[in-house]
């Protein structure tokens, strides 16, 4: 009933004749607001949050001269304050918004959101939402030995691109982050600045690599209370997590020689676009790398007005959300909109169907996988048996082959304590005595490896076997312990506790040792899609395949802030300036850093041309020869696009892909009207598009979802009947424009490869271009007769069938190749979908 009372309230007075003459308007108002602020009483003692408000600015009341000043009168109306004095209300927003979107954010209880989002010209209220961390030989692997062969001019050049990522913060005294190879100033178009703090001094910090730093901690000290300022400073840009100097450092670190981790990786470190710039935008907070949309949307605004080409996004909060609600989504069109690539960390929720994260279309989305390193070790038995699996510490190995007792944890387990628990290796569920000296086997999980190996060590214990539940061990993954550790999977560990069982009551008590052999290069077969790595279909419109392509994402080598130890952990005394992190937090980063060196080289392509030129070129074959596998559910089987996308991304034919697929930001409105089913007479999507468009277009090609000009392709029929006839034959016809960016004549001929069950034509079958820039237009009509591929339960009386193809245009120098995807939705059982 309040709710409703104060509604109505509110509509009122926005409608209200009086609105031209405000103190009037406030007479009138002065009984209704009596009523407001009995109910805000009651709820008073609730908690405020932050908001984000979005606002059509066209309705802002003409007394009101300015945004800021229409922006206090809508707070002091939800918040009942005396509204003559609506200039003055001293807790207004703690962000304004103008570039990516227009409104604000501000504290508001429950009560105070919902009466705002009643009150005319108020478009949404939206509470401000968690978003999370996805968390050397990489450029190598990737084909970029030297970036001069990539791009010869790149020290005249790409070192005036720059890369914006908001993250954790930065360590500026790394060296990853010297500007000693860098001769050129900062681009005189540079508008950002380097803040200063008390533990960063911008004047030292920043320079000629790292031209920008700033921090948004508002949304933050809201939801999370107030910065403990005993771990970090509230207005600092410096990272006391790690992940944020680890990114910039992958995207555009400087050439350091001699780089490892304790010895492992060794080589020269170097980021992708090694003489790009960096500026840093500081978003997430406190020992868990909290951060809030409210801080993320503010550091968007900020980046573009300060003029990145490139925005880094290894975060997300991964809600299936309609674009158009979608803080983040807004704020990533908004960047691509002024001309910035944006490239996004595709989650590690995997390997589930619609896990990907970022999932916008105007979003490079980026999945994980390996290259080919490795840390192999031995876990040699008392028996002569060998196997082989993951170690990567600090300290000093085994001595020589000389084997130790060997103990499953379970056997170290006190009397009052279950021997299951045991087996994870549970500080306080362990026997010392038992342990001291000897090579102690633990399940994985419960704890992380490195909290069990400062244990296990403390306790005596020498060294530690780690048994993964999987097939896929932590190499995908691997911890730094501090101690002699190797990782196995679960089938190397039956073979172990087999061996110790039967040793246990024999002549000889069982024995093993472990030998690190460093590290391995040119591991077969990579990339394999990792299985942390966020699957397909894409979880807000299916239509739209995603991930993009996947990059290098397991045990990357990058810089590390010198006062933060490898683990994390408040007791771990190692320090290092290199760590090994795995996530696609780290693939993200390879793409950006990409982009830039493409950016550098055709600094007229549009943010959707060089993701284009990026996916059309990847590449889906292994360094065997093989399709390159994904390990999801610890099977190796072929991938398909769910998992990598387009494929692995390939930097070296990306500078020259032959045709792109260009997409403009009018076509993305097209795409949501389509999405929405808005025809024309509707309100237009101006919450994204602040164009000069009056209202969504009515020719149902401009309409059709599908013909959003996508480097790839996702045909989606739901048999439910709810977006089709329940019919057993699906037909549908896309379009695509292709745009010559390779030699003037050339004549491009397509070959398709048909996903099980579907039959498809493309019209014409050969393009000629007779100049460069030209555009040709081409039709893929898509016909099913029968469900197909792969089974893919979804849920009770839900069922999807997917199969995979490919499109691929070639003139025998280029190839640019689509993937597609076809999704058979089938709801069975009668259950509603």
């Amino acid at each position: 009933m309040f709710a409703f009372s104060v509604s109505c309230i509110l509509v009122v007075i926005f409608n209200c004749d009086l609105l031209l003459d405000l103190r009037k308007y406030h007479m009138v108002s002065t009984c209704c607001l009596a009523m407001v602020a009995i109910v805000l009483a009651a709820q008073s003692s609730r908690k405020g949050k932050t908001y984000i408000v979005r606002v059509d600015s066209s309705t802002r009341p003409t007394p009101l001269a300015s945004v800021s000043s229409w922006y206090a009168f809508l707070i002091a109306s939800a918040k009942g304050l005396e509204l003559n004095d609506y200039q003055d209300v001293a807790d207004g927003p703690i962000y304004s918004y103008d570039t990516t979107f227009k409104g604000f954010a501000v504290v508001l209880t429950e009560f105070q959101a919902e009466a705002l989002r009643s009150t005319p010209g108020v478009a949404s209220v939206q509470e401000d939402r968690k978003v999370h961390l996805q968390t050397t030989r990489t450029p190598e692997f990737m084909g970029l030995n030297h970036v001069y062969e990539l791009h010869p001019a790149s020290d005249a050049v790409d070192n005036d691109v720059i890369i914006g990522l908001l993250d954790t913060g930065i360590w500026p005294e790394s060296k990853s982050f010297s500007d000693d190879h860098m001769s050129r100033p900062v681009p005189e178009r540079w508008r950002g600045e380097c803040e200063s703090a008390p533990d960063f001094n911008a004047s030292t910090a920043c320079n000629r690599k790292l031209i920008g730093a700033r921090a948004m901690s508002r949304g933050y000290q809201v939801a999370e209370g107030p910065i403990n300022e005993t771990l970090e400073f509230v207005n600092s840009p410096r990272d006391i997590a790690g992940h944020g100097t680890h990114t910039a450092s992958t995207a555009a670190g400087s050439y350091v020689k001699n780089a490892s981790l304790f010895g492992y990786a060794g080589g020269t470190a170097s980021g992708v676009a090694a003489y790009a710039r960096l500026a840093v935008y500081k978003v997430l907070w406190g020992e868990g790398s909290v951060g809030y949309e409210s801080d993320v949307a503010a550091a968007f605004e900020q980046a573009i007005i300060d003029g990145v080409d490139i925005i880094s996004l290894s975060i997300a909060h991964c809600l299936s959300l309609p674009y158009d609600m979608d803080t983040s989504a807004l704020s990533t069109f908004k960047a691509v909109e002024h001309g910035i690539v944006v490239s996004a960390a595709g989650g590690n929720s995997g390997p589930e169907p619609y896990t990907v994260c970022n999932p916008h279309p105007w979003t490079i989305t980026v999945g994980a996988s390996t290259i080919d390193r490795e840390f192999p070790a031995l876990i040699v038995l008392g028996n002569g048996a060998s196997y082989i699996g993951t170690s990567i510490h600090s300290g000093a190995d085994l001595a020589g082959d000389a084997k130790v007792p060997l103990v499953l944890g379970s056997q170290a387990s006190h009397p009052d304590t279950y021997p299951e628990d045991a087996m994870y290796c549970l500080p306080d569920v362990l026997n010392a005595d038992v342990l001291k000296g000897k090579i102690v086997v633990c399940n994985e999980g419960i704890l992380d490896p490195v909290t069990k190996g400062m244990a296990l060590r403390e306790m005596g214990a020498l060294g530690m076997v780690i048994m993964d539940s999987t097939s896929s061990p932590q190499k995908f993954s691997p911890s730094i312990n501090v101690f002699p550790t190797v990782a196995v999977t679960v089938e190397i560990g039956d073979a172990i506790k087999e061996y110790i069982s039967t040793h246990k009551f024999g002549y000889s008590s069982p024995t093993a040792t472990i030998i690190s052999k460093g590290t391995a290069v040119g591991a077969k077969p990579a990339p394999i899609v990792v299985p942390f790595s966020g699957r397909g279909p894409n979880p807000v419109s299916p239509i739209v395949p995603k991930p993009d392509l996947v990059a290098p994402g397991v045990a990357v080598l990058a810089a590390w802030p010198e006062d933060l130890p490898p683990s994390s952990l408040p007791d771990d005394e190692r320090r290092v300036n290199f760590h090994l992190l795995s996530g696609t937090s780290m693939a993200c980063p390879h793409v950006s850093g990409i982009a830039a060196l493409l950016k550098s080289a055709h600094p007229d392509w549009s943010p959707a041309a060089i993701k284009s030129a990026l996916m059309t070129t990847a590449y889906t074959y292994d360094n065997a020869g093989n399709h390159i596998l994904d390990t999801a559910y610890s099977l190796q089987m072929s991938a398909t696009s769910l998992a990598y996308g387009n494929g692995q991304v390939n930097p070296v034919h990306a500078i020259d892909p032959g045709l792109v697929y260009d997409i403009e930001a009018i076509d993305y409105l097209n795409f949501l009207c389509g999405l929405k089913n808005l025809t024309e007479g509707n309100p237009p999507l101006d919450l994204f598009l602040h164009l000069d468009v009056p209202a969504c277009p009515t020719e149902e090609a401009l309409l059709h979802p599908g013909n959003l000009n996508y480097p790839a392709f996702s045909f989606v029929y739901n048999q439910s009947g709810i977006q089709h006839t329940n019919a057993s034959r699906f037909n549908s016809s896309v379009i695509r424009t292709v745009t010559n960016v390779g030699s003037n004549s050339s004549v491009y001929k397509v070959t398709v490869k048909e996903p099980p069950g579907v039959t498809i034509k493309v019209e014409p079958e050969t393009l000629n271009f007779t100049a460069s820039y030209e555009k040709k237009t081409y039709t893929v009509s898509c016909q099913a007769a029968a469900k197909a591929g792969l089974d893919t339960k979804l849920g009770v009386g839900i069922t999807e069938y997917h199969s995979f193809g490919e499109l691929v245009w070639s003139d025998t120098i280029h190839t640019v190749r689509s993937s597609i995807s076809f999704i058979w939705t089938v709801k069975v059982l009668g259950v509603d979908l």
